[in-house]
């Protein structure tokens, strides 16, 4: 027996429903729109990166998907930039996400923030 009431909680679902659909297509709009920085260090060292040579987390470099093996990048962050030579590929969480993801030796993004933040929203540019 179908009363007002579930005639209610039917409006109510599809109401809900619609409204975490619009949240969900802002957040990912928002990601895409957005690039990110992330930093990876010591525990990396002398690991073999995917150009062949041994990962330097005190080198200005980065790993991404999204660039080809030995372009030159510029990340802005705020009035702080920093210059990085691409030499290796994101692991697969990076892969995975939406938007330019950049993963920067340690010594890189230590020149756009402190590495205790971890994530940092970016602007990157390619220069070569």
């Amino acid at each position: 027996m179908a009363g007002p009431l579930a005639l209610s909680s039917h409006f109510m679902k599809r109401k809900l429903a619609a409204v975490l659909a619009v949240i969900l297509m802002v957040c990912a709009w928002h990601t895409c729109c957005f690039d990110r920085a992330t930093w990876y260090g010591a525990s990396e060292r002398g690991k073999r990166m995917a150009d062949g040579r041994p990962f330097n987390p005190d080198a200005l470099t980065a790993a991404s998907w999204d660039y080809p093996l030995g372009s030159r990048l510029k990340i802005v962050y705020g009035d702080k930039s920093v210059h990085v030579e691409v030499t290796d590929r994101g692991g697969k969480r990076a892969f995975m996400q939406f938007g330019k993801v950049v993963d920067l030796s340690r010594a890189a993004f230590a020149k756009l923030e402190k590495t205790e933040v971890g994530s940092i929203r970016v602007t990157i540019s390619r220069e070569n």
